[in-house]
């Protein structure tokens, strides 16, 4: 229910982003910490890998706790042997930084890739069909990754794994009407 009000506010051009300075290094551990019980639960690892210079940031901590929260779900879900590594680490001193989710799990079909971030979208094909949810949690990350002036990329191969890719920038500017 949550993703799909976070959803109407985005598409409404009503979600708030609260720009403040962050410690990503801090706030990705804490999200790993939050979830590792559910990980533990399903067998699964859950490793993350936060490069030791990381700057402060600014941009909004609750955006990005919930961009992490969804991709590291999402990883979960579609995970059933191996684990998920997280990691954080800056792309040059212009560009910003790089959150990297990589799981073992079951993959996506190139065919869906371009399709994977479309709302209420979810790959159908038996093995996910199983996995259950709506087909929010994706298009809700490529929404407020684009709010906070970043990008999503995403790898992926048929029964080995997943890699998404989130850049932001340092420091997020929003426009004022």
């Amino acid at each position: 229910m949550s993703n799909l009000l976070d959803l109407t506010q985005i598409e409404s051009k009503k979600m708030v982003v609260d720009i403040e300075e962050i410690d990503l290094a801090k706030l990705i551990q804490d999200v790993c910490l939050t979830m590792q019980p559910l990980f533990e639960k399903k067998s699964l690892s859950i490793l993350w890998n936060i490069e030791a210079a990381l700057p402060m940031i600014e941009s909004d901590p609750y955006k990005i706790r919930q961009i992490v929260m969804n991709l590291l779900s999402n990883a979960l879900k579609f995970t059933r042997h191996g684990g998920v590594t997280l990691s954080v680490r800056m792309k040059s001193q212009s560009e910003g930084i790089e959150i990297v989710v990589q799981d073992t799990g079951i993959g996506i079909p190139l065919e869906e890739i371009g399709r994977i971030f479309d709302a209420f979208h979810q790959v159908d094909r038996k093995e996910t069909r199983e996995f259950g949810g709506l087909g929010l949690g994706l298009a809700i990350v490529k929404e407020i990754v684009s709010l906070l002036k970043g990008s999503v990329g995403v790898e992926s191969t048929v029964g080995a794994g997943t890699t998404f890719i989130i850049s932001l920038p340092y420091r997020v500017t929003l426009q004022t009407e």
